[in-house]
């Protein structure tokens, strides 16, 4: 831990395999340095990175690194109150997404969504564009839930934001009429902290999958019960994909070594039984962050880091690049 932080998380650490990585939740932009980002995951083995924003800036991030980034647009918010304008912005959204190649669109409705707009996932007001996500052949990436210690700090009131239980009932009749969509939910499902539920519904909906994103916030709460993790992504391995939640920020607020220690952290975390302290500051840890790693076998590691992520969003390896 030491020689990387002295290194700046320069040298990743030796991989149990072979095989690239495909990042599929990082938010990059065109005006901010992204070309940091973009160095951190090619040093790091990183083949694919979904890059998450508007349509016109994913598509602007792509343009800038077209043989690494693919855009992840989001939906268009601004006439939610018209439904059928609403509508027909986002079904053309839909459209040239899958014209300009994007594997996915992106939905957020974490709790704090309803302070600026009054809707949820099953709002009738957005089953014309969940209907083109599916013509179009597109996934969905949503994130529906926060960590169980903001439902006590951010989020105490329940008449506001409802409870975390209140926030899969939406999600699930989503998945359950749009069975063709490929669902993957963010953030370990928005509950790392309750994989029993998690498993539950992938038993119960085959379209739902989940990514590992949000760094400290999955390192945290996988790490506090590394068996019961390390049995889960056994158990499901065809059904996580690799993501990090990188967030590219404006120059002024960079952090030297960012994008770096999170990839150094995530090969980590996945690969090894490393018990060291982390060395991201993360203030919802109870004292200093503990990094207490999984050790995956191989075989899941490949399905996590890249296979899934293959057939699931359809990708296929740039021409150029020879593994």
């Amino acid at each position: 831990m030491e020689q990387a932080r002295r290194e700046g998380f320069r040298v990743p650490p030796p991989s149990k395999v072979s095989v690239p990585l495909i990042d599929v939740h990082t938010h990059a932009f065109p005006d901010r340095p992204s070309h940091e980002l973009a160095e951190a995951a090619r040093l790091y083995g990183v083949e694919r990175v979904v890059a998450l924003a508007s349509l016109e800036q994913s598509v602007g991030v792509r343009d800038g690194f077209p043989d690494l980034f693919l855009p992840g647009p989001m939906l268009d918010y601004s006439h939610w109150q018209d439904p059928e304008r609403f509508a027909a912005t986002n079904v053309e959204v839909v459209r040239r997404a899958a014209r300009e190649g994007a594997p996915l669109i992106k939905l957020w409705f974490a709790p704090r969504f309803r302070d600026r707009v009054a809707m949820a996932l099953d709002d009738p007001r957005l089953d014309p564009i969940f209907d083109e996500i599916g013509r179009q052949g597109l996934a969905v990436l949503v994130h529906v839930s926060d960590p169980d210690l903001w439902f006590q700090k951010y989020y105490a009131d329940a008449a506001r934001y409802g409870t975390k239980a209140d926030q899969y009932p939406p999600l699930e009749r989503r998945l359950e009429s749009h069975p063709g969509i490929v669902f993957i939910s963010a953030h370990m499902g928005g509950d790392p902290e309750h994989l029993d539920h998690l498993a539950d519904l992938m038993e119960r909906y085959p379209n739902y999958n989940v990514d590992t994103s949000a760094t400290k916030w999955v390192v945290r709460e996988l790490g506090r019960k590394p068996a019961e993790a390390r049995d889960f992504f056994q158990a499901h391995a065809d059904r996580v994909l690799f993501g990090t939640d990188q967030v590219v920020y404006r120059a002024e607020d960079a952090e030297p070594d960012r994008y770096r220690v999170r990839y150094w952290v995530h090969r980590v975390f996945w690969e090894t039984g490393i018990r060291a302290h982390s060395p991201i500051p993360d203030a919802d840890a109870e004292g200093e962050p503990e990094l207490n790693g999984l050790d995956l076998p191989p075989h899941v590691l490949e399905k996590v880091y890249q296979g899934n992520a293959r057939r699931l969003l359809a990708l296929t390896p740039p021409v150029h690049r020879v593994w």
